[in-house]
């Protein structure tokens, strides 16, 4: 990436998280959102055998279990990663095939990232109580979306703007480790 890039890169990411910053002033509602994420959740729960269903009432979405309540607001949507991820590879220096291959893989990985996040915290609080649940949302699941989402976007950089292969990626692992044997 030359400093013409590298200038845009930031250019286009400074636009994005101004972007971000009046979708999240507005706070929208998210209503046909909050149903869908809250109802894959359940879906999963369910598959899982903790018994559970969603309540919609008032504007609020709830996920009801035998022993938790857990309301998803806007953020539970995860739009926040699907938009920060879809920033990143807009910005980056790439075909415009290469993008738009990228966010169609980049978005539903996020989403599934999402409803992973929310399948499992309802499951610690489920078995091990609140202020499980609240570790697990507060610091566990803000970090690993973050990371989720640098991840996809250096694995969509690496396979397909790179063009790189697996193997690509296990030799960059690999060290080669001399060892000599001094007597």
């Amino acid at each position: 990436m030359n400093y013409y890039e590298a200038a845009r890169f930031i250019v286009i990411l400074s636009i994005a998280g101004m972007l971000l910053g009046i979708l999240n002033y507005y706070n929208p509602d998210m209503s046909f959102e909050k149903k869908i994420v809250a109802e894959h959740t359940v879906l999963l729960l369910n598959t899982a055998g903790v018994k559970a269903s969603t309540i919609t009432a008032g504007g609020k979405v709830m996920i009801i279990t035998k022993w938790l309540e857990v309301e998803i607001i806007p953020a539970c949507v995860g739009w926040i990663g699907l938009f920060a991820v879809s920033a990143l590879i807009i910005a980056y220096p790439a075909r415009l095939k290469k993008k738009l291959f990228g966010l169609a893989l980049a978005l539903p990985a996020m989403y599934t990232v999402n409803i992973l996040r929310l399948f499992t915290t309802v499951i610690i609080g489920y078995y091990k109580g609140i202020n499980a649940l609240a570790f697990a949302h507060n610091f566990l699941w803000k970090t690993t979306l973050i990371l989720s989402a640098f991840i996809i976007w250096v694995a969509w950089i690496w396979f397909v703007v790179e063009e790189k292969k697996l193997k690509d990626l296990a030799k960059l692992f690999k060290s080669k480790v001399r060892i000599d044997k001094h007597d």
